[in-house]
């Protein structure tokens, strides 16, 4: 699946509080030579458009498909691109 579908079809996995928030950090489980793998990107709440395009450059630059994602997963959000920034993870 890509992005658009793995949201549609399973939702959006949540981690964290995301009571009031405008950012999240968000990983992207994918598969890549029959093994599991992920890539985290920042982006506003529930933007599955920023998302699925940040995906696609990842898997362009990396030269890996782009419809192998098999899991999304919130694991951090903030009310503010700043403070999403001060989160340890």
């Amino acid at each position: 699946m890509n992005v658009k579908q793995c949201i549609k079809e399973n939702g959006w996995e949540i981690n964290c509080d995301v009571a009031g928030c405008r950012y999240m950090i968000v990983h992207v489980v994918f598969e890549v030579n029959g093994l599991d793998d992920s890539v985290s990107f920042d982006i506003k709440a529930y933007d599955t458009n920023e998302l699925s395009e940040l995906f696609c450059g990842f898997c362009k630059e990396n030269k890996f498909p782009t419809n192998t994602v098999t899991n999304i997963s919130i694991v951090a959000a903030a009310s503010t691109k700043k403070e999403l920034l001060k989160i340890d993870m």
